[in-house]
């Protein structure tokens, strides 16, 4: 999959295919949403939330293969990566937001939203 690293200056985050927000300041993250495949949070990459069997099969598959050549280690960012460059699925991209200070918000974990921007909003 494409991985597109997003730095914002603004809480607002919308699908690019539906126009449908994903993210707000007041709203928080909307996982629900169609186009949402799945969700990693830096500091937690052990529990996704995914939405697609498949990529929780193959997420799950290659986390167990990285943790046993690791000696028990847990996949870190660099092996997440590895996986998103590694998995391929026509139309799905994945969006890195980086760590963003709004004010006095502030937030160092890093986010990872798998999207499908070949779905439409009215399906």
């Amino acid at each position: 999959m494409q991985i597109v690293k997003l730095k914002l200056s603004h809480l607002d985050f919308y699908c690019p295919a539906t126009g449908e927000q994903i993210m707000g300041p007041d709203s928080g993250t909307d996982l629900n949403l169609k186009s949402i495949k799945a969700y990693w949070e830096e500091g937690y990459l052990q529990s996704p939330i995914v939405k697609d069997n498949e990529l929780e099969k193959a997420w799950k598959a290659y986390s167990s293969r990285t943790k046993r050549e690791n000696d028990g280690d847990n996949p870190e960012e660099e092996q997440l990566l590895t996986f998103f460059s590694r998995y391929e699925k026509a139309n799905w991209v994945v969006f890195e937001l980086l760590p963003w200070t709004i004010g006095e918000f502030n937030t160092s974990m890093k986010i990872w939203l798998v999207l499908d921007l070949d779905v439409n909003r009215d399906d």
